[in-house]
């Protein structure tokens, strides 16, 4: 991995759950955290990233969240819901007609508002030997090898998910330091140390 800088900002890359995390406020103490994560992007303390492949998950779960909505809205039964959304299509498109646009939006006001920088692959890069490494011998999915991929292509020096599974693949690697938000000693650590670092 390339060092930075001792003097450059420390560089945070957020995973597509704990964004989903802070836009749909389904866990508390980690939209506490990513709440004050973005205000100190908007400052200039921190450069806070993440990867154009987990804006693609972000906006296809935000769908899917607003589509399971819906189908409970409609009292509609557990098989009713599994169909129409296997057909992801005629059902599935209809039901997300009126809100795809506000979908979008959200999401772009989050990357626009924040200061959040989107990476995706540099041309420089051949990562044809990473994600192989990544897919193959760490058994990561697909998703999830280009997402690393991208955070090491640009030497991000921390990595923040709920992804416990990836937490636990990656972490024991090194690449970068990684925590999940979600388990509270991590949290806690990621807090009393790192965040309040960056906001002193």
């Amino acid at each position: 991995m390339q060092k930075k800088e001792k003097d450059s900002a420390d560089t945070f890359f957020l995973d597509t759950n704990v964004l989903l995390d802070y836009l749909e406020k389904r866990h508390k103490d980690v939209y506490k955290v990513i709440s004050e994560l973005l205000q100190l992007s908007k400052e200039g303390k921190i450069i806070l990233v993440t990867s154009i492949f987990n804006i693609a998950e972000l906006l296809e779960k935000e769908l899917d969240i607003a589509f399971y909505n819906r189908c409970m809205k409609k009292k509609m039964s557990c098989d009713e819901i599994i169909r129409s959304a296997k057909s992801k299509g005629g059902s599935y498109e209809r039901a997300l007609e009126n809100c795809r646009g506000r979908l979008e939006s959200k999401v772009k006001r989050l990357i626009e508002d924040n200061k959040l920088l989107l990476l995706s692959l540099p041309d420089n890069l051949d990562p044809v030997d990473q994600v192989c490494d990544l897919v193959v011998n760490r058994f990561l999915s697909s998703q999830d090898a280009m997402i690393v991929t991208t955070a090491l292509a640009y030497s991000v020096t921390y990595f923040l998910s709920n992804d416990k599974q990836l937490v636990e693949k990656i972490g024991k690697i090194g690449w970068f330091y990684i925590y999940n938000l979600r388990k509270d000693n991590q949290r806690e650590t990621f807090c009393n140390t790192v965040l309040k670092v960056a906001q002193s």
